[in-house]
């Protein structure tokens, strides 16, 4: 009895001893930030005193650059109190507040008050350093199957990939939350889960001069044959100054005889050649996108006409830093009519989304992927949402799917959240996506 006494008496020394006794500290306090000016927090409210003192409320107090000193130095920006009947009401979820400035530091207290006026002035309660949502702890919560216990689809966090400028008035780049499980790890991971973010704009660098991208540059009209010996039924071009010649089969050669490197050519059997491939599997940005080496070592060409645009650059992955958490996933595309029509798959660490997967549509009558993404059918009336920046500016932005009536064109979001198509070679912004 006397410790008890002795509790109470602590207490009513620190506070204003008119009103009684003031309740313990809140319990079970937690936090994390998510970078992007959100932050999460949880506690659960103190017992009563029995026969001494009866809890009427606690407020969460946010202030700007210092810690309240009391209820009201600061924003109060959450309640729970015995008229709401809602006590312990972020014992086991989160409350959520996004504050007014992510570039500024906020601190937050928690005050309870009891039903005679005493108000629990405690260090105890002052809101921890938040535990920063990075992509480390969120693969382990999303593998986990707990990600959504802390993330809702839609909200955002900030990555750094040292490649590209950060997202204006944040330290690194904006991702947001798209939806879980909604694109399935290959088999060969192991994983479970995958919680796909996409950038919230398109990337780009001011330092490096990135900006809107091709999705495949035009090919070659001409290249050398990388046949060793000659094909019998095959037509081959000899070229003097810029003018090239077909030659003639037992004329000019002889089927099985070696080709001499570097002196005849094939022609592209592709008509729309010069307007870029529309295969996801085969283009050039796929490449850029998976690729996890310098500049000069990743880009392979997928015919002898294959032209590396940026093949100069770093791929995307080889300076992310977390790459070694990305979940790879099996992707379906579909296949345009010229190039014979139907689907193919494709494993990826970072891609596009479809046509599916953004706008509920399929392409040739194929479902590229499981399911529209949950924050695009969340937000499907929504134009906006659709809508994505490049350097500030609103720009058309690739997807993954082919048109399917030729094989050059691919189809866009466009600067008022529709959907268009234009040729491959065409540069348009990009905005990535990947799991963890």
């Amino acid at each position: 009895m006397k410790i008890k006494y002795d509790k109470i008496l602590g207490r009513l020394r620190e506070a204003d001893e008119s009103a009684g006794v003031p309740l313990a500290a809140c319990t079970g306090i937690s936090s994390y930030a998510t970078g992007s000016g959100l932050n999460l927090i949880s506690w659960t409210d103190p017992d009563d005193i029995e026969d001494v003192a009866e809890w009427l409320r606690t407020s969460l107090v946010r202030k700007e650059g210092s810690v309240p000193s009391s209820p009201g130095d600061g924003t109060v920006v959450a309640t729970t109190s015995a008229a709401d009947e809602n006590k312990n009401a972020y014992a086991s979820t989160f409350f959520r507040d996004t504050v007014p400035d992510p570039s500024k530091t906020y601190y937050y207290k928690l005050f309870s008050m009891t039903k005679t006026g005493a108000v629990t002035i405690s260090d105890d309660n002052q809101i921890p350093t938040a535990t920063a949502l990075t992509p480390t702890l969120i693969h382990t919560l999303s593998q986990a199957g707990t990600l959504t216990n802390y993330l809702n689809v839609g909200d955002c966090i900030v990555i750094n990939h040292p490649d590209f400028d950060p997202s204006p008035g944040y330290s690194g780049q904006l991702v947001r939350f798209m939806g879980y499980d909604c694109v399935t790890p290959t088999v060969a991971s192991g994983y479970s889960h995958a919680a796909v973010f996409q950038f919230e704009d398109c990337l780009y660098s001011t330092t490096n001069n990135y900006k809107e991208m091709q999705f495949d540059p035009a090919e070659s009209q001409y290249a050398f044959t990388a046949d060793e010996t000659f094909q019998t039924g095959k037509t081959y071009y000899t070229k003097s100054g810029s003018t090239y010649t077909a030659t003639t089969e037992d004329t000019d050669w002889t089927a099985g005889d070696s080709v001499t490197a570097e002196t005849y050519y094939e022609k592209n059997p592709n008509p729309n050649y010069n307007y870029g491939c529309n295969k996801w599997v085969d283009s050039n940005l796929r490449q850029y996108l998976n690729a996890d080496a310098a500049g000069d070592a990743w880009w392979e060409a997928k015919n002898i006409w294959d032209v590396g645009a940026y093949k100069s650059r770093p791929g995307f992955l080889y300076n992310l830093p977390f790459k070694s958490l990305l979940v790879p996933i099996t992707k379906t595309v579909a296949i345009a009519t010229p190039y014979g029509g139907g689907s193919t798959t494709c494993e990826d660490k970072v891609f596009l989304p479809s046509m599916l997967e953004v706008f509920n549509s399929k392409v040739n009558n194929i479902s590229e992927g499981s399911k529209r993404w949950d924050y695009y059918t969340n937000n499907a009336s929504n134009a906006n949402s659709r809508i994505k920046l490049i350097n500030g500016v609103e720009t058309t932005w690739w997807l993954s799917s082919p048109y399917a009536s030729n094989g050059s064109s691919v189809y866009t979001t466009t600067t008022t959240g529709s959907y268009n198509y234009i040729n491959a070679y065409s540069t348009r912004g990009v905005a990535p996506a990947f799991a963890l």
